[in-house]
């Protein structure tokens, strides 16, 4: 899971211009360090998804990245039932097969 992104991944992120990102970093809405002896940036994760949250922009890949993965084949649909009871369904998405 990639915990540093440049203005270049966050606009692909956020679907604008790296310059964008770049305006956002230097008024201070989106934290994040430069890089020293360079003019790059660099946005660690847990800011730029707290800046995603607060201006209501969705979070997609970045939480398809972190979300974990089961696959149940060949199970008893009552232990089946019972699996999905113990998965958060509000983080949890249930695509039946």
């Amino acid at each position: 899971m990639k915990t540093i992104f440049t203005t270049g991944q966050v606009a692909k992120i956020c679907k604008v211009a790296p310059r964008t990102v770049s305006k956002w970093f230097d008024s201070g809405r989106l934290r994040g360090y430069r890089i020293p002896g360079s003019q790059d940036r660099r946005i660690p994760r847990e800011h730029l998804i707290r800046f995603l949250k607060e201006h209501g922009m969705p979070r997609g890949e970045l939480e398809d990245e972190a979300m974990g993965k089961v696959l149940l084949v060949g199970v008893d649909p009552t232990i089946r039932a019972g699996v999905v009871d113990m998965l958060d369904t509000t983080t949890t998405r249930w695509i039946p097969r």
